[in-house]
């Protein structure tokens, strides 16, 4: 781990293991490089990897306001302060997923592959409705709350709830940094001034160029649900499955293990679609 300086501010970014291919690893809307913590060994013990948190995340330094335009400018700028030039295979969760569409629609000479975890799409309506974003930073208001309040660490450290239980399964020292994280104030009042960007980076991306033909996109979607979650499960592939077969080489893999919360749900087959990837453009 280490800190690179950028426009006035510190970066957290952890690099690990060698290789001709990087992989650059971004998180989803709450959460800092601390999200890999079990997949980011396992990816660099075949190639080198990269990830980095965010403003306002982790051990990063925060920012007031950070569109999508600028989270994108601080990842590049820590990749040109390590030297990496490519090629990259991006792999984003989420949120992370734009992001990396984003810095793919920009510096396609640098991007070799695509990993969208669950990512966010413009396929959503749901995402582009009226309300949907103040409706997410209330729920973000909520959570700060709970975090100020103590209620969330102490639900956390107990394993309960949804999230308590996910986090139960990981590697301890993993879990305890997630654990500190997602119970700070300042991870949920970033994550509630960050959520704007989104609605606001879906509909850019109607008009930014799609990932290169010869770079080939992976979307790995989570299977499981029922309820409410199947119906959320659709969306996400009904939006997914043309898109994907629009592309010169788009592939949809579906995670049957896991739902939306993929890099803790079905690491197995995360880190086999990353590394099948990473010795395909190796080639």
């Amino acid at each position: 781990m280490k800190m690179v300086r950028h426009d006035g501010r510190d970066l957290e970014v952890v690099v690990a293991g060698t290789g001709p291919v990087t992989v650059v690893l971004e998180a989803g809307l709450t959460a800092s490089a601390a999200e890999w913590g079990s997949v980011l060994p396992r990816l660099a013990a075949a190639t080198r990897v990269v990830a980095v948190s965010r403003a306002g995340y982790g051990g990063s330094s925060p920012s007031r306001s950070r569109d999508a335009q600028g989270s994108v400018d601080d990842l590049v700028a820590v990749l040109d302060a390590l030297e990496e030039r490519g090629p990259l295979v991006l792999v984003g969760h989420s949120w992370g997923g734009l992001l990396c569409r984003l810095l793919a629609a920009q510096q396609p000479e640098r991007v070799a592959g695509l990993v969208l975890v669950d990512a966010t799409h413009e396929g959503f309506a749901m995402m582009r409705r009226r309300g949907a974003t103040a409706l997410g930073q209330v729920g973000m208001a909520l959570a700060e709350a709970q975090a100020w309040s103590g209620l969330l660490r102490r639900r956390l450290d107990a394993s309960k709830g949804p999230a308590g239980e996910l986090l139960s399964g990981l590697p301890e020292g993993v879990r305890a940094r997630l654990v500190d994280e997602m119970s700070r104030r300042s991870t949920w009042r970033q994550a509630r001034r960050d959520f704007p960007a989104v609605k606001r980076l879906l509909l850019q991306l109607d008009h930014e160029p799609q990932p290169a033909p010869t770079v080939p996109v992976v979307g790995l979607i989570g299977g499981k649900g029922d309820g409410k979650a199947a119906r959320l499960r659709s969306v996400v592939r009904e939006a997914y499955e043309p898109w994907l077969a629009s592309l010169p080489d788009g592939r949809l893999v579906v995670a049957p293990n896991s739902g939306h919360l993929v890099p803790f749900e079905d690491e197995d087959l995360l880190v086999k679609v990353v590394e099948e990837l990473v010795l395909e453009v190796a080639r």
